[in-house]
Order: structure tokens, then C-alpha cells, then sequence
């Protein structure tokens, strides 16, 4: 079982979640700048 194709898929999908969360942040609010959206993506965010 090729491992490392498992976990790309797996970090593609969180990655996907995580994209999908900083649009739903972004729609709550009238702006969401990028240094906040990748705050939200690398798990930072307050």
C-alpha cells in the first residue's frame, strides 16, 4: 500500500476544510484579510 498517496489525500481534504472555513469566516464578515485567512488555514486562528 503506497502511504504516501493515503497521505496526500488526507492533507488535500483538511486543506479543502480548511479553505471552506475561511470562506465561511469570510461571508460572516465584510472582509477577511489573507493574513487572517491563513491564520485560519495553518490552525492560528483566534
Amino acid at each position: 500500500m503506497d502511504w504516501s498517496l493515503i497521505y496526500d489525500v488526507i492533507i488535500d481534504a483538511v486543506e479543502d476544510v480548511g479553505l471552506a472555513n475561511a470562506i465561511a469566516e469570510g461571508r460572516k464578515n465584510d472582509f477577511v484579510s489573507e493574513d487572517e485567512i491563513f491564520s485560519i488555514l495553518d490552525g492560528k486562528a483566534q
